[in-house]
């Protein structure tokens, strides 16, 4: 996985690796998105590299997207209830609310600007909170975001700064519209 490759064997990706990976897993939710598919569990952990590239996996939470805003409210299941399914620091603010009709496409928009840091800065993404809850209040209650000051990335170079601005940033949009799509 890349997070094996990333924060186990410690081996940081080359430029090219980094944007070769980055775009396979956008092509793969772009492609996901035009079947109405929300992936909703996008981490490095969901992220698998061979010799040809990067391919998304682990579905176990995907939903369908129709399926997932009409498991709203006072006909939600535990099954379907989908703001309480993910990993903490990869998910957008929106599905701390634990409401399904939260889901959208712009979910996987922000975890993979998470996904995209992760990698610049070959760090696991909010390591420096102790829980759960310290990063769901970070992010849902606090606003915050991932450090995006040039020491917290392995390299400085114009490349990092624009996959930063044009990417990453308005990415992690806290209004799910100001999101880009993929």
């Amino acid at each position: 996985s890349l997070h094996a490759g990333l924060h186990e064997t410690k081996r940081a990706l080359s430029d090219d690796e980094t944007l070769r990976v980055a775009l396979d897993v956008a092509r793969a939710l772009e492609y996901l998105h035009s079947k109405s598919i929300v992936h909703r569990d996008l981490k490095s952990h969901n992220v698998l590299l061979n010799a040809r590239g990067a391919k998304v996996a682990d579905f176990g939470i995907a939903r369908a997207f129709e399926q997932t805003l009409l498991s709203s409210g006072a006909n939600a299941t535990k099954e379907t209830t989908a703001g309480v399914a993910g990993t903490p620091a990869y998910m957008p603010p929106e599905l701390f609310q634990g409401e399904s009709s939260t889901v959208t496409t712009k979910c996987d928009v922000f975890s993979f600007a998470i996904l995209l840091w992760e990698m610049l800065a070959c760090e696991i993404p909010w390591h420096w909170c102790a829980n759960h809850m310290q990063i769901i209040f970070a992010v849902a209650i606090q606003s915050q975001r991932l450090p995006l000051e040039r020491e917290a990335f392995r390299r400085d170079d114009a490349a990092t700064r624009a996959m930063i601005d044009e990417i990453i940033v308005p990415s992690w949009q806290t209004e799910p519209d100001a999101r880009p799509d993929f």
